[in-house]
């Protein structure tokens, strides 16, 4: 959220409700079942973000399907090319604060650039649960992995997926990244939420008219430019993936998020690396390695065991603890 929200937790959760309805839910349905995350990368770097206490962001042209933040721009270009649907919007944001809509389009569009192109994402997915309540896939997921996920990184010489615990809610708002779930929608999905948002923005004139105008311009920005980044093809929705965002500020420089150049599959690259390590101060808690790992699951690889042996000695450095009844070998027999 934008730097200038008031620390107001009722106040928080009203602006999440009115901008935010579909993330909002998701997230209130994550911490209710306690679900877990997981990040697969290579074996390789998922040794290096437990070794250094850094995850790595990288930038969305690297993604495996690099179009992908142009499929959710073009989805908000349809829905605000229809006149009825820019007027409802400007109509329902003007009583608040005359012609805010607009500078917050305006804002957008001198902004695009940038998050076209200078927008870092790591992604994680949603992790199954082994409970005997939840359906068998969950099970499986959490013993053996996903297969679609194992297949994106059938390239490596192996692969390995680092099961997260969610950390505490606001545990980490000062690092200034955004954690959003994907949006598998098509556009008339994309129709219904904003229409949604702009009845909520009715209900709620009278709070929002109480707000600073510049906080609710950067409200409506950030809306409009988490969409755009979290929109995906619906035929991707098995991954279940979520996503942590960040756009630098090259004029305010993060003192937290460092930016180091990274090689990866042979293309140098910039990457971001988030710390996952206390910092009170910066109120951050709740986010370091031992606190945050629940498993490492080791993918289809030739080198099981090597690696394996090479996971218990990174997590015994991290101070996790019992290091050897974290990490599983999955066994799918996927050629690598």
């Amino acid at each position: 959220m934008p730097d200038n929200l008031p620390d107001n937790p009722e106040t928080i959760r009203r602006v999440l409700d009115i901008f935010f309805p579909y993330a909002t839910k998701r997230r209130s349905e994550l911490q209710e079942a306690q679900r877990r995350l997981v990040h697969y990368t290579s074996a390789e770097n998922a040794i290096k973000i437990i070794n250094s206490n850094k995850l790595w962001m990288r930038n969305a042209r690297c993604m495996n399907d690099y179009m992908e933040i142009n499929y959710g721009l073009s989805l908000l270009q349809q829905f605000f090319a229809n006149k009825e649907h820019e007027k409802a919007f400007h109509d329902a944001l003007n009583p608040c604060h005359e012609g805010v809509a607009q500078e917050a389009v305006n804002s957008i569009n001198q902004a695009w650039w940038s998050i076209q192109f200078n927008t870092y994402i790591s992604c994680i997915s949603e992790h199954g649960d082994v409970d005997n309540n939840k359906v068998d896939r969950d099970v499986k997921e959490d013993k053996y992995g996903s297969l679609s996920m194992w297949r994106s990184f059938g390239r490596q010489v192996a692969g390995a997926a680092i099961v997260l615990r969610l950390p505490p809610e606001n545990s980490a708002k000062g690092l200034g990244v955004i954690l959003s779930p994907v949006a598998y929608f098509g556009y008339n999905d994309v129709e219904d939420q904003f229409l949604s948002v702009i009845s909520n923005i009715h209900n709620n004139a009278a709070f929002l008219k109480s707000t600073n105008r510049d906080w609710l311009r950067n409200i409506i920005f950030e809306m409009i430019m988490v969409a755009a980044v979290s929109l995906k093809h619906e035929g991707f929705s098995e991954e279940r993936e979520w996503r942590i965002i960040y756009i630098p500020n090259p004029n305010v420089p993060s003192t937290i998020i460092s930016r180091e150049t990274e090689i990866i599959n042979g293309v140098p690259q910039l990457v971001y690396k988030l710390p996952l390590e206390e910092n009170i101060e910066s109120e951050i808690t709740g986010i370091s390695i031992p606190q945050l790992l629940d498993k490492v699951i080791i993918g289809p690889s030739a080198y099981p065991i090597t690696i394996a042996e090479a996971f218990f000695s990174a997590l015994t450095s991290a101070k996790v603890d019992e290091p050897g009844t974290k990490i599983t070998i999955s066994n799918i027999p996927l050629r690598t």
